[in-house]
């Protein structure tokens, strides 16, 4: 099972990232687009993960302590090119509204996945984090358009499990597990 643990959005903010997405569509040649219901922030990508450890994931996920729903603000849209192709994301800049608060429910989460567990210790993408959600892969756009400022501020309301399939030759997200704040 291919997983990660992620923060899914409601309709009216994911009608904001949808806006700004259709800029990029508008001026795109060729690319592929996040769809509506794939649109999240990734807290923890976890891979390739056996079943048997889905029960470890959500211990994992229910042991972090919670202080409550908060509000995290994207401030900029931009690219970063990976063989010659655009992927463009909105960002949150370190320091910005609540990100502090988005860092440390990843830090807890890194903390209470990395323990050794009866299922063994979890192993996962231990990148550093960088808040972002991704609004199209291999982009190539029919003129240059350089990162933009954008003021989004996203509600940060439940934690989610998430497994990643293609079916249908669609990639679809499906929540296994989900924890309110």
């Amino acid at each position: 099972m291919r997983l990660f643990i992620a923060v899914n959005f409601d309709e009216e903010f994911t009608g904001y990232i949808l806006k700004i997405q259709e800029r990029l569509r508008a001026l795109a040649v060729k690319g592929n687009f996040s769809r509506r219901g794939n649109l999240h922030l990734t807290l923890v990508f976890l891979g390739e993960t056996s079943a048997d450890l889905v029960p470890a994931i959500r211990r994992a996920i229910t042991a972090i302590p919670l202080s409550g729903a908060f509000t995290v603000e994207f401030n900029r849209a931009g690219f970063f090119r990976h063989s010659g192709k655009e992927l463009w994301y909105i960002g949150a800049a370190p320091g910005s509204g609540n990100m502090e608060r988005l860092f440390q429910l990843r830090t807890r989460l890194v903390e209470e996945l990395a323990a050794p567990s009866p299922a063994g210790i979890l192993s996962f993408d231990r990148r550093p984090f960088n808040a972002h959600i991704t609004l199209g892969r291999e982009l190539r756009l029919r003129e240059e358009l350089a990162p933009f400022p954008v003021l989004l501020k996203a509600p940060i309301k439940r934690i989610s499990l998430m497994q990643s399939e293609h079916r249908d030759g669609r990639l679809v997200y499906t929540e296994l597990f989900g924890r309110d704040l």
